[in-house]
């Protein structure tokens, strides 16, 4: 797994645009946590996180591992200025590496060896190139891609879906039909709701769709990819929170 993470050809960032050196890390705690030699502590963004069940916290520690060995006693760089400290006093951020070809990114670093997942933000000017090294290491089955529990999962199967109630999990498939309540639109993969999946979107976010070229009107009928958290109400449903989380197959699809 650390000769994985080791060779895997880590290219030049650009984004984000400016950084600055924040200090050596000390060591690398669950979920990721990062301490530094000035006292703070650092999470790398955008990466989605693992069931709370026995194979999910070795996949965790598998990650936390490999990030050990490449980042203990190294300089990690942050975005200029830096992002707030949250209310755990912690800097949720795009992490960076020095390297002699310059900075490297921590989440894309793991994604692609195959060890974490993606979890797009909205308006991440590096998300699409990790959701393109999750696309590489998902077709060379590296790392996590070559266990079938972390498979793309097929929205076709709701039993499926709903097996992995509070998961984060990636779902394919096609949208039948669209509906909306006052709050939020229904895009239906099947004909039963409360019993094939349905994922949601909120009137505001539908407006980041419109923005982004991706009307949630135009949906139906699409062969879709999307990620998130798994809800049960009864039937299996996902929220999504913005199009970085949907990817219309054979337009948008990286891989």
């Amino acid at each position: 797994m650390l000769l994985v993470l080791a060779s895997s050809p880590l290219r030049a960032q650009t984004c984000p645009a400016q950084l600055t050196p924040a200090g050596l890390v000390l060591r690398v705690g669950e979920g990721l946590e990062i301490e530094l030699d000035d006292g703070r502590r650092v999470r790398p963004q955008a990466l989605a996180p693992f069931g709370a069940n026995a194979a999910g916290r070795a996949r965790a520690q598998a990650a936390r591992d490999a990030a050990s060995s490449w980042l203990e006693g190294q300089t990690l760089f942050l975005p200029a200025p830096a992002p707030p400290e949250d209310r755990w006093g912690r800097i949720t951020a795009p992490l960076h590496l020095g390297g002699q070809t310059g900075p490297k990114s921590l989440a894309e670093a793991l994604v692609g060896a195959g060890l974490m997942r993606v979890a797009p933000l909205a308006r991440d000017p590096c998300g699409r190139a990790l959701l393109a090294a999750e696309a590489r290491a998902r077709q060379a089955k590296l790392g996590l891609w070559a266990d079938p529990y972390y498979s793309v999962l097929a929205a076709a199967n709701p039993a499926a879906v709903l097996a992995r109630s509070g998961e984060f999990v990636i779902v394919e498939g096609r949208i039948m039909r669209l509906g909306q309540t006052s709050a939020r639109f229904y895009l239906d993969f099947g004909p039963t709701r409360g019993v094939d999946l349905s994922v949601t979107v909120s009137k505001q976010t539908a407006k980041a769709f419109q923005q982004a070229g991706l009307p949630v009107e135009t949906l139906p009928g699409q062969r879709v990819r999307l990620r998130g958290f798994v809800d049960s109400r009864p039937g299996p449903q996902i929220e999504i929170g913005g199009p970085e989380a949907l990817d219309v197959i054979g337009r948008q699809d990286p891989g």
